[in-house]
């Protein structure tokens, strides 16, 4: 059993307990946990037999090669409309879906386009419930990337020196984990430099501090 196969097991037994028919999944972290789809568009609907995605002509290829456990739907019109037409094939009674994630709007287009007897279940932290419990390919990856940070910051510190700025440095860092492997950062890499240092959540002003001797960062 694939880890993709795992994780869909596990949805599907969230499904169970919530006397669901099918899941919808729209968050872009949990589409990808559960699919293995990158694309920054489309949505899941795995119901206790079958696992669907709908995204747009922009990911059918990649969306087959990605997620190949899934029955693509093409996306041709709106994504409301889309997902209704399969909705409407798919014919869930009861169809949860991630209430802490999609707006009110993009809720309200779903359901005037899906059958009305539909029943919509809402849940929350589904997603980050399941993810929170590593399976052995991702402790590898952790594992990895923890190696990769280690390495990136023993080079960072050489970077370092006075004259260097905030918004340089934080540059230097990310090009460095990129060197060294790393396909992205989880969030933008803060520098920050003197009583700067002091702001946790710190953003380069117009500008940026340089480093000066004696200067904490």
């Amino acid at each position: 059993m694939t880890d993709i196969h795992r994780r869909l097991a596990t949805l599907r037994q969230v499904m169970a307990e919530q006397e669901a028919d099918a899941f919808l999944v729209s968050n872009a972290y949990n589409r990808r946990y559960f699919s293995g789809f990158t694309g920054s568009s489309g949505v899941l609907l795995v119901t206790p037999d079958e696992a669907y995605i709908v995204t747009d002509f922009r990911y059918y290829e990649q969306a087959q090669q990605e997620a190949p456990d899934f029955t693509l739907h093409k996306q041709t019109g709106r994504m409301e409309e889309s997902l209704g037409e399969l909705l409407a094939r798919v014919a869930p009674r009861r169809l949860a879906f991630e209430a802490d994630h999609v707006t009110v709007a993009a809720f309200d287009r779903w359901r005037e386009a899906a059958p009305e007897e539909i029943e919509w279940v809402p849940t929350e932290e589904v997603g980050w419930n399941v993810r929170a419990v590593k399976d052995e390919g991702e402790i590898s990856l952790l594992r990895r990337t923890q190696a990769i940070t280690d390495r990136a910051f023993e080079r960072f510190l050489l970077e370092v020196e006075p004259g260097r700025t905030e918004r340089e440095l934080a540059w230097r860092l990310e090009v460095i984990l990129r060197e060294l492997g790393a396909d992205d950062v989880s969030f933008e890499i803060i520098v920050a430099v003197g009583d700067h240092a002091a702001l946790p959540h710190y953003h380069p002003l117009p500008g940026d501090r340089a480093v000066a001797p004696g200067d904490q960062v």
